[in-house]
């Protein structure tokens, strides 16, 4: 039996009970997969990371949901949250790290008053919005795009992604393992947000804040906006705050994590 370190933090928030949980785990080495996904499992947010704790500035992560299966592409806040635990209650002394990732080399670190992190950049390319998608989330949107993994839908209004109400018991077979981002204007350097996934592992219909989905908002709004900086609030239940930047090919966005459980396991 080992004894594993293990935190729950809620990501992209500024207040606990915002932002999205997730759970963190600190390993000495790797375990067989089977004992990871039991563990996430059990944890029970929706995300759980499990870092290798070398404490020589560059660690390896891996994620897996609590349905049981690993993320094989990048998840957002599982990875933010674990560098709140490196940072904030393992390494108080260091202002940054790197993660290494299926998904390339995250940077993280603190800066001021936020933690900020560089995300994978997703491309989407405009289409013709499938009728199936339009149908999983009752609405037209004004464009459409498909980027690596999700549909990016762009409304008029904030009014209107506010409003949506999908039909997840048709969403969730429908497009499986594609997640759908619903997104507006809602000011000057400002965007609004919503992310659609019943049909991913992490037993949620609806995320509620979700790092992944920068990758894909922040190539569109900032070519949009022509800007280089902007803002974007999640709208779900929880909420989720996002301060994104792009510089060249170089994503990086910045928030906050509250730590709302340390503990140990013993497995």
């Amino acid at each position: 039996m080992s004894i594993i370190d293990v935190y729950q933090v809620h990501a992209f928030s500024e207040h606990l009970h915002g932002g999205n949980p997730a759970g963190v785990c600190l390993l000495d080495s790797w375990p067989e997969d089977e004992k990871l996904r039991q563990i996430a499992q059990d944890v029970g947010p929706s995300v759980t990371a499990f870092v290798l704790d070398s404490r020589a500035g560059s660690y390896p992560l891996r994620w897996f949901t609590r349905g049981g299966r690993e993320v094989n592409s990048f998840c957002g806040h599982a990875t933010f949250s674990a560098a709140h635990v490196l940072l904030h209650e393992r390494h108080a002394n260091r202002d940054s790290l790197s993660f290494e990732t299926v998904s390339g080399i995250r940077q993280v670190g603190q800066s001021g008053q936020y933690m900020y992190m560089t995300v994978p950049a997703w491309l989407a390319e405009e289409c013709i919005c499938p009728e199936v998608v339009i149908r999983s989330v009752g609405r037209q949107p004004a464009q459409c795009f498909r980027g690596p993994r999700d549909y990016l839908l762009i409304f008029n209004t904030v009014e209107e992604v506010q409003q949506l109400t999908p039909d997840y018991s048709f969403m969730g077979p429908a497009l499986g393992h594609i997640g759908v981002i619903a997104t507006a204007r809602g000011g000057e350097a400002e965007i609004v947000h919503r992310f659609f996934c019943p049909g991913f592992s992490i037993a949620e219909n609806e995320d509620q804040a979700t790092g992944s989905a920068m990758s894909t908002l922040v190539p569109y709004w900032t070519a949009r906006l022509g800007v280089s900086d902007f803002r974007a609030t999640q709208l779900s239940p929880r909420g989720g705050f996002f301060l994104c930047s792009r510089q060249g090919d170089v994503i990086t966005i910045r928030s906050n994590c509250i730590t709302f459980l340390v503990g140990t396991l013993h497995c």
